[in-house]
């Protein structure tokens, strides 16, 4: 019961996808599995984070990390499109 939260907040998964942008955290090793069956996996109503994908902007930890504890000289980039987060191909022309 120690490590039980006495608080939280429950969101449904059509509230959360009406946000701007999400990001997908999770603390400890052991949940790297689920966070990247969620990140990379197949879409599955058994594993409700994977919804998540359709969204578009979500940002997973290694992005965040990437993004926000890396120089300022490294260049971050679109995993999806190998260009920096919101520029697209026609930016580039």
């Amino acid at each position: 019961e120690a490590n039980v939260p006495r608080e939280a907040i429950t969101m449904g998964i059509a509230t959360i996808l009406a946000a701007r942008e999400i990001a997908i955290l999770a603390t400890g090793e052991h949940k790297s599995g689920i966070v990247r069956r969620a990140v990379e996996g197949e879409i599955d109503r058994a594993v409700a984070a994977t919804f998540l994908q359709r969204h578009p902007n979500t940002q997973d930890g290694r992005y965040l990390r990437r993004r926000f504890l890396t120089p300022p000289e490294t260049p971050v980039v679109d995993r999806e499109n190998g260009r920096p987060p919101g520029r697209s191909a026609d930016a580039d022309q």
